[in-house]
């Protein structure tokens, strides 16, 4: 309008010039002072417009200079890039995240600035940009100069759509302990759901006030139910669980959410196939901000209990197989005994009483030799029966004795031995006896059972353990399969005095021939235990 104005005034007096008026022509003179008035008036209104106009581009330097303070000094990460990609601007806190200068990144590429293992997901998010003119956001791994990396969160502005100089206004966040903090907890993550399936456990959730339950993956497999997730009330889940256990886990489960105690039940469930698993239930109330939860653990136990049962079963059937074995050793004892004395000690005691009767009758011809021999092998007979019953010679000489001697007792031209009795310091009597009472078992063993026409015998020690080894050239044993202990005859007994040592034995048939018998037996050395050839 003003420019309008001024070429209208402009036109006038070129055309007072024009015609070159006279001066002194007063219609002139009146219509030459009022162009110039208004061309005053209108020089005054310029002066202020100029006045106005620096005054208005002094706010505008003020307001250019107050955003360039906060761009640069903002606590926030602040790029300028070029639709190519360039960086045009940054400020100072984008410069410290990255650890470098303004001049060493100004018209530099972004590009150069981010990991390789990022650079695809880079340009598809500057693409994303550029296409599509709208606002973006994307989580980069970024380069920091002489430092490593750290991540950052990009988030673009596009400015100027339709100008050739577009522009992108980025905003850069350091969010490296987040992404830690969100690694961390991927890795518990992954852990606990490592555990969980490792210890076959499922995870349940009661809302108290929805009452609605929430199980997940393992926990719907447990209870036969289909899906990977379960929400619905707990009526549809009790009629899975064992009738005889129902009153009691929701007992238990008032009691802990009422009470605000902690859970610990265990129960079964039922699948449609009739199949029992025992559960093992452990929870806890958990108050939010937002609601009142009952966290809970299901574990199945059901190989545990089937274990415990078998456990149990096989210690009542132990148990009972040792009060046999000791009521039946003792009987074959007494047994044994009374057959010796009555076959043996009495059969020679009553043929001499008869001699001596017949002395009494008639005294010639009486053969007192006779009576002689009946009586040494009586006397014989009784020592060899105690030293069968209490080995008199263990208690005075020590274990080596005893078994060569048992040996000699047992030797004969169809049968020899070979002994090697070297446990190297003196062990306790009772310990020497169960020594003794296990060789001697096997050897009667391999006597009875074996038709060998050799038997070695080794005892020795290494360390806390002691070794006894009878093996014989016999006819072997028939091999274990391992799914139940060979029962041949003193076995029980031998593993009663094992047991007393938390030993082991072991037979080995045919190795190369015939059978070797090995038991170990724990003996820790008392302190005070002075070294004592046996």
């Amino acid at each position: 309008m003003k420019s309008k104005v001024l070429g209208v005034l402009r036109a006038k007096a070129e055309k007072l010039l024009n015609d070159r008026y006279d001066i002194n022509d007063p219609n002139r003179a009146v219509e030459f002072d009022r162009i110039f008035h208004e061309l005053q008036v209108h020089q005054v209104e310029l002066e202020m417009q100029n006045d106005e106009l620096m005054a208005a581009n002094l706010e505008i330097q003020k307001q250019k200079d107050r955003f360039s303070h906060l761009f640069e000094s903002a606590p926030v990460g602040y790029i300028v890039v070029s639709r190519e990609g360039l960086v045009t601007d940054i400020n100072q806190t984008a410069l410290r995240l990255f650890n470098n200068d303004k001049s060493m990144m100004r018209g530099k590429p972004l590009a150069a600035f981010v990991s390789p293992g990022d650079i695809s997901c880079y340009y598809q998010f500057l693409n994303s940009i550029t296409k599509r003119g709208t606002e973006q956001s994307c989580e980069l791994q970024l380069l920091r100069r002489e430092t490593g990396s750290f991540w950052g969160l990009f988030h673009a502005v596009p400015v100027g759509a339709d100008e050739p100089d577009r522009q992108i206004y980025v905003t850069l966040t350091d969010i490296t302990e987040k992404q830690a903090a969100e690694k961390e907890l991927r890795q518990a993550k992954q852990r606990l759901d490592l555990a969980l399936e490792a210890s076959a456990t499922g995870i349940c959730e009661l809302n108290l006030d929805t009452r609605c339950f929430y199980l997940d993956e393992y926990s719907c497999r447990l209870f036969g139910l289909e899906g990977q997730f379960f929400a619905g009330p707990l009526d549809r889940l009790m009629h899975r669980i064992h009738p005889d256990d129902r009153r009691q886990l929701e007992n238990s489960l008032r009691v802990a959410v009422v009470r605000q105690r902690s859970l610990a039940a265990e129960f079964r469930i039922i699948n449609e196939d009739e199949d029992i698993k025992h559960i093992q239930a452990r929870g806890r109330l958990v108050d939010g901000e937002e609601q009142r939860s009952f966290l809970a653990t299901f574990t199945d136990v059901t190989e545990r209990k089937l274990w415990e049962q078998e456990t149990q079963r096989l210690k009542d059937e132990q148990d009972k197989a040792l009060l046999n074995a000791a009521l039946e050793a003792e009987e074959n004892e007494k047994k044994r005994m009374s057959d010796a004395l009555h076959d043996g000690v009495a059969q020679m005691l009553y043929a001499a009483k008869l001699n001596l009767d017949h002395l009494r009758s008639q005294a010639k011809g009486l053969s007192f030799q006779q009576v002689a021999d009946l009586i040494e092998q009586t006397i014989k007979d009784v020592r060899d029966l105690s030293f069968e019953l209490t080995p008199a010679v263990l208690l005075d000489y020590g274990l080596r004795p005893t078994v060569e001697e048992m040996t000699r007792r047992l030797a004969s031209e169809y049968l020899s031995f070979s002994t090697d009795i070297n446990l190297g310091k003196s062990i306790p009597a009772s310990l020497q006896l169960n020594i003794y009472r296990i060789t001697q078992e096997l050897v009667n063993n391999a006597i009875k059972h074996a038709r060998c026409d050799k038997i070695s015998i080794e005892v020795y020690r290494r360390g806390d353990t002691i070794f006894i080894e009878v093996s014989d050239n016999g006819v072997g044993v028939k091999k274990n399969t391992g799914k139940s202990k060979p029962n041949g005859t003193g076995l029980s007994s031998i593993r009663n005095r094992i047991k007393l040592y938390d030993g082991k034995i072991a037979i080995k048939a045919n190795v190369p021939s015939g059978t070797q018998v090995s038991v170990k037996l724990k003996y820790i050395e008392p302190a005070s235990t002075q070294d004592e050839s046996n």
